[in-house]
Order: structure tokens, then sequence, then C-alpha cells
């Protein structure tokens, strides 16, 4: 992931308007993942805005049971007829697991979880300023606690700040976009 963000700010290099004394990565929702491993392996970001942080994509996955039901009875038609059917917003999830399946050329849900174990981002690695944001009902995801809890202790820059974006504020159970005083 970070090959990507890299080949942009290669790109950011050449251009004589951007300051890439002032580069920084923000990365909501998946690209909290993105935005960590590029700040990790590319040392011309300045700053990291992760909304929330991933470290590790399997174990970010799997902490919503949806996924997990996904995954054991997509193989029973009936299952996927009726989730599709009706309308419910399984039938949007397993839509998007097709694509995903598609793109990362395997057959199942699980085998893609399987793919993402090996997505993982060290936050010992990134040394430049950090800001972490989570919604408050995220925290109740342990995968996600950990995260934060990881980053927080081995980010090694000392200018490292963590909101929690407040349900009444629009970011209970989901990643925080905007955050009022």
């Amino acid at each position: 992931m970070e090959k990507p963000v890299s080949k942009v700010i290669d790109y950011l290099v050449s251009r004589p308007d951007v300051d890439m004394d002032k580069l920084a990565v923000f990365g909501p929702s998946l690209g909290g993942y993105t935005a960590a491993r590029a700040a990790a392996h590319d040392k011309r970001i300045k700053a990291m805005i992760a909304n929330s942080i991933i470290l590790n994509l399997h174990d970010y996955l799997v902490q919503a049971k949806e996924l997990k039901i996904l995954a054991k009875y997509e193989h029973f038609p009936l299952f996927k007829l009726v989730t599709r059917v009706f309308g419910s917003w399984l039938a949007g999830l397993f839509n998007m697991m097709d694509v995903f399946k598609w793109r990362w050329n395997v057959n199942t849900i699980q085998e893609w979880l399987d793919a993402c174990k090996e997505f993982t981002a060290d936050s010992s690695k990134i040394d430049c300023p950090s800001l972490l944001m989570v919604g408050e009902d995220e925290l109740a995801y342990s995968a996600t606690h950990g995260f934060i809890a990881d980053a927080m202790k081995k980010i090694k820059n000392p200018k490292v700040d963590l909101v929690i974006g407040k349900g009444d504020q629009g970011a209970a159970g989901k990643t925080c976009y905007t955050i009022s005083p």
C-alpha cells in the first residue's frame, strides 16, 4: 500500500508549488491502514492523520461479526438470495465482498480474509508527528483499541495526539470526520 503513495509523492516532488516540508498523509476508514504503511515507509511524509489507524488489516476486518457471518454462510445460495432480495444492508456488504474477491483473485470471503493477514503496519517505524482519530464506539472493538494503544506507545515522534470523536457529534460507531470543540 505504501508504493502507490510513494509514487504520488514522487510526482509531488516534481511540482514547484508543493512544499515538501509540509507534506502530510490522511487516511480515513481503511485509509488508516494506507496512511500508517506510507508514514512507516516513506520518510518524505512529514505528518500523518489516521482516522482510525489500522495496523493489521485482518484483525481489523474480523472484529466485525458481519464479515464472519458472510464468510460462514456465503456457500448457501438461499442465504445469499434472501439477503439480496430483501434489500438488507448485508446485500451491499455481499456486493462489496464480490468486488474484493475479484480484485484479490480469490473465490471466497474466507480466502480474502486469510489473504489480509499479510497486511500489517509497524507503528514503531513511524517517526513523523501523528494525529490519531477514532469514533468513541470504535474503541469497544479490541483490535481498534489495541492499534491505538500500540501506535500511541510506539510512534517515535513525541507529537502524537489522539482525538476521540463523541457520538453526539456524529462519531458514534464510525470514523470521525468532524469534531466540534
